[in-house]
């Protein structure tokens, strides 16, 4: 299961749990689980779970584990503001607890990290933990300009054995990307 939002928003959908896993194998990679009352993540009944750059905030408990029999693997996740990170047990490497991972606009729904955020590249190789992973962070209140960019100036081409190598001239814009 890979780059979902559960969460509850403004009495939006279920603020019971965001996933229950029960036997077999899950993987759960880039994740948001946030606002439960209950968890954002309950587990038993035999499962095997790796969970790999999630984040769990501000949920009753983060993780919690029901029964006996489950194995849990756990790397890079983010931990703030639940009422417990984790119950049960499971081997964790390299979490982030208590790091507030500042969210854009949680209370509308948006769960991008902001550009300043303390857990941006604290996931594995370096990556952005949460849903929204990577660099073409927009802040919700800016639009992009709409503007068609100009064509580079003094395009060629070249052909190189099995490949083409490609020549421009950058050309100057007052846009987001320069």
């Amino acid at each position: 299961v890979r780059r979902n939002v559960f969460g509850h928003v403004a009495g939006i959908g279920s603020a019971d749990t965001g996933v229950r896993a029960s036997g077999g194998k899950v993987v759960l990679l880039h994740n948001d689980f946030v606002n439960h009352a209950n968890a954002g993540l309950l587990y038993g009944g035999g499962a095997e779970l790796y969970l790999r750059d999630n984040i769990f905030s501000s949920n009753a408990r983060g993780i919690e584990e029901t029964g006996s029999g489950s194995s849990l693997f756990g790397q890079f996740n983010v931990f703030f503001a639940n009422g417990s990170d984790r119950t049960g047990s499971g081997t964790w490497e390299n979490d982030i607890a208590a790091a507030d991972p500042s969210f854009a606009q949680s209370s509308a729904g948006d769960y991008r990290l902001l550009p300043a955020s303390p857990v941006r590249g604290s996931g594995f190789g370096g990556a952005d933990p949460g849903v929204y992973d990577g660099p073409r962070f927009i802040p919700y209140d800016i639009a992009p300009d709409g503007t068609i960019p100009r064509p580079p100036r003094e395009l060629t081409a070249a052909y190189q054995g099995d490949s083409v190598a490609l020549d421009w001239q950058a050309n100057v814009e007052s846009d987001l990307q320069g």
